[in-house]
């Protein structure tokens, strides 16, 4: 059992020391600037404030620490990472130079030609007229700098048009979303060969293929180097969607063109083979 004497003692201990700092407090609270409390506050401060500045110190240089040694962990897998990126790349260039050697190799004993790559003069847009009933833009570079009637023209991201006129300084090109344009395409894992039509719309129609030809979403539509205009193997769109009719021969196919014609700025011509 606790001592009944000793939980006495306790309780008047407490009482004593809660009477005394309501007093030093009610002291404190009425005395000046310059009173006792107030001094041994200051004096407590100053005595006290090294060591606090020193614990901060410590800590802060900790913390700091700390976050340079995740940061450097971080860098390192990034680093880690980008190695492998790199590694990853520097293979996929020499098989791509294999499989280029390989293709010229089996052209030339085949007796197919080697496709060619293309002579081009860059333009820029600096007119436009895109809506329903006709799609066109006009570019900077005209017969002056070679180009010429029919000539294709594109971009990175894939097939933009053909130049329908030129004059000394500039070309009008007519998009591929045009209502008048068409252009013959292949499809890039069937190989089933269609015609891309414009419709002044962002989506383009895929006409004339068969409804027995298998078609996946996203699949590349790409020239087919029919019709004497443009050359095979430039991108036109990915496919959108598939419609197969009960009537007809041919399916109803929609296409997403990979050139965003609305915020177009800078293309190429292709002005012959290089």
């Amino acid at each position: 059992m606790i001592d009944r004497r000793t939980s006495w003692g306790n309780q008047i201990t407490l009482g004593l020391l809660v009477l005394i700092s309501i007093s030093v407090l009610v002291l404190h609270f009425r005395e000046g600037p310059n009173g006792v409390l107030h001094r041994a506050q200051r004096f407590s401060v100053n005595l006290l404030a090294p060591l606090q500045s020193g614990s901060f110190s410590v800590t802060r240089g900790f913390s700091d620490t700390w976050a340079s040694l995740t940061e450097f962990s971080r860098l390192k897998e990034d680093n880690r990472a980008l190695k492998k990126e790199v590694s990853e790349l520097r293979r996929d260039t020499v098989t791509l130079k294999e499989l280029d050697l390989e293709n010229k190799r089996l052209r030339s004993e085949m007796g197919a030609p080697v496709r060619q790559q293309y002579a081009t003069v860059f333009a820029t847009v600096i007119g436009k007229s895109v809506n329903t009933w006709q799609a066109t833009v006009i570019l900077d570079k005209g017969s002056q700098d070679g180009v010429k009637q029919r000539m294709p023209v594109a971009t990175a991201d894939g097939l933009v048009g053909q130049v329908m006129s030129t004059t000394a300084n500039s070309c009008l090109v007519q998009l591929i979303m045009d209502q008048k344009s068409a252009v013959g395409v292949r499809l890039q894992n069937s190989r089933a060969t269609g015609i891309i039509e414009g419709e002044g719309q962002e989506q383009l129609q895929l006409n004339y293929l068969p409804k027995g030809v298998k078609t996946t979403a996203k699949e590349v539509v790409m020239t087919s180097g029919l019709g004497g205009v443009y050359p095979a193997g430039l991108v036109v769109g990915t496919i959108a969607s598939t419609a197969r009719n009960n009537d007809g021969l041919f399916q109803d196919v929609r296409v997403s063109p990979t050139v965003d014609f609305w915020t177009l700025e800078e293309v190429y011509i292709i002005t012959g083979v290089r």
